[in-house]
């Protein structure tokens, strides 16, 4: 897990901690540009399953690699911190 050092944690790290990566070998989160999240950020919104969908149409400009969830075993199997590097 990477969290950037101005990262402010407002829920249990756990569930970050315990998503399941299945075939992912990165996690992040998706910005979608031009996107006001102020009103979003409420227990209500994320908790309830309509409302959280609001972003499942959206195509994210790019993710946040502020935060980040890595399976470093396929990560270092497929050899990306070389990919990137070169």
């Amino acid at each position: 897990m990477y969290l950037d050092s101005d990262v402010v944690l407002v829920d249990d790290i756990e569930k970050l901690w315990s998503i399941t990566l299945n075939n992912n070998r990165v996690i992040g989160a998706p910005e979608y540009c031009h996107a006001n999240f102020t009103k979003y950020f409420t227990q209500s919104f994320w908790s309830d399953p309509v409302l959280s969908q609001v972003f499942s149409s959206k195509t994210p400009c790019y993710f946040n690699t502020g935060v980040m969830v890595m399976d470093m075993v396929k990560w270092r199997g497929g050899k990306y911190r070389r990919r990137i590097e070169n």
